[in-house]
């Protein structure tokens, strides 16, 4: 088991390395916030319908044209219920959404 000092060493190695990095928002008004940082859990919350999985699906895909590792876990619908609304939002096209 580490000692506190020893896993503070490590993780201080970690970010001067770069292997540990807050991933940055796709828009500078949200930059002081460090939701992403690893090993962190991050939620947002707001009422049914008010645009929390489109906003992630938008962060995540400019995280990852970006170049960031990342991954999301969508606790409602399924998979291809999120592919849509990706699809929807790449294209252009919000009528793929009423099929």
């Amino acid at each position: 088991m580490q000692s506190p000092l020893d896993e503070l060493q490590n993780k201080l190695n970690d970010e001067i390395d770069g292997k540990r990095y807050s991933v940055s928002w796709p828009w500078p008004q949200l930059d002081a916030v460090q939701a992403f940082l690893p090993g962190t859990l991050t939620m947002l919350c707001a009422r049914p319908g008010r645009g929390k999985s489109l906003f992630c699906l938008q962060f995540i895909w400019a995280a990852y044209v970006r170049g960031d590792l990342c991954a999301s876990y969508f606790l409602e619908d399924g998979v291809a219920y999120h592919l849509r609304r990706a699809l929807a939002q790449k294209s252009g096209n919000r009528d793929i959404l009423d099929m």
